[in-house]
Order: structure tokens, then sequence, then C-alpha cells
């Protein structure tokens, strides 16, 4: 399973920006093969269904395949500049 793990937070402005809400919807739309789920990093500790690492900086995006993180994100400028293209290389 590949899966892009998109990491905010309630209290994160560059993750409600529009401008990176847009990015990571077109990505959403153009790799219908990858499973998206977003976390708010403040409720993951509460959370069972989550098993791996907590990021420290959103917004973070882990690229997962098969369980394993190969590829990992971090900010606004680095995602939506590189989104599209990482998920393309996978």
């Amino acid at each position: 399973m590949k899966e892009v793990r998109l990491f905010t937070a309630s209290w994160c402005k560059k993750c409600k920006e529009s401008d990176f809400l847009e990015v990571m919807e077109s990505a959403k739309k153009q790799n219908s093969d990858w499973n998206f789920t977003t976390w708010d990093i403040d409720e993951l500790e509460d959370q069972d269904d989550y098993d791996g690492e907590i990021p420290t900086k959103v917004p973070t995006v882990h690229i997962v395949i098969e369980g394993q993180n190969v590829e990992i994100l971090n900010g606004k400028e680095e995602i939506t500049g590189n989104i599209e293209m990482t998920l393309t290389a996978y």
C-alpha cells in the first residue's frame, strides 16, 4: 500500500493556507493510487490507530510504502514544491 500521511495541527497557520490546501487536494486527485490521510499531531497520542513516529514540525508529509517511511517532506514550501515529483518517483 502507498500512503501519504499529512501531519498538521489546529494552531498551524501554514497548514490552513489556501495555496497549500489546493496543492494537497490536487496531489490527491492526480494520484488516486495513493491513500491520503491527515493527522493532527496534538491528537495522535490519543489515537490507537496511529503507531508511527509523531513529527515535531508541521506541516509534514510522510511518504509510506508497505508500512515503511521512504520520504519525509517538512514545511509548506518543501511540500508544495516537491509533492508531485515525489509521488511520481514512487
